[in-house]
């Protein structure tokens, strides 16, 4: 599931440079990836925030806006600072943010496993850079 997760959200972000989008479709989108990365659907979040189901596709297919006050609800919810659906901002820069951020409260052992594995993916974008 994981990795389904990924996919889709680098697929999207993929779609996010081939073309522009305007600010709400932009937004959409990082409320759908959001929405389910945390694993929930649609009706769920319509239950939780008081809103029809169709509100949340109209939202997340970029056809609504959405006010402040439903964005701050989605973003408690999906457990995102307000800055992660930031037009403006690209995702990944705020979720490295928050990664750095975070680092000071993990264990040594667990900022060395942090570090292997950044090591590790670098060293693999060098093998497919090459392949």
């Amino acid at each position: 599931m994981a990795r389904m997760r990924g996919r889709v959200m680098r697929a999207r972000t993929q779609v996010e440079k081939a073309r522009p989008m305007s600010d709400v479709e932009l937004l959409g989108v990082r409320l759908k990836d959001a929405r389910e990365y945390v694993g929930m659907e649609p009706e769920q979040v319509a239950a939780s925030i008081g809103k029809p189901v169709s509100s949340i596709f109209e939202i997340e297919s970029g056809k609504r806006t959405v006010s402040v006050t439903e964005l701050k609800k989605l973003a408690k919810l999906y457990l995102r600072p307000l800055e992660y659906f930031s037009a403006g901002e690209r995702a990944e820069s705020i979720e490295l943010d928050n990664l750095i951020a975070e680092a000071p409260k993990l264990s040594d052992r667990d900022r060395k496993a942090l570090q292997r594995f950044a090591e590790f993916l670098q060293g693999q974008s060098q093998v497919d850079s090459k392949g």
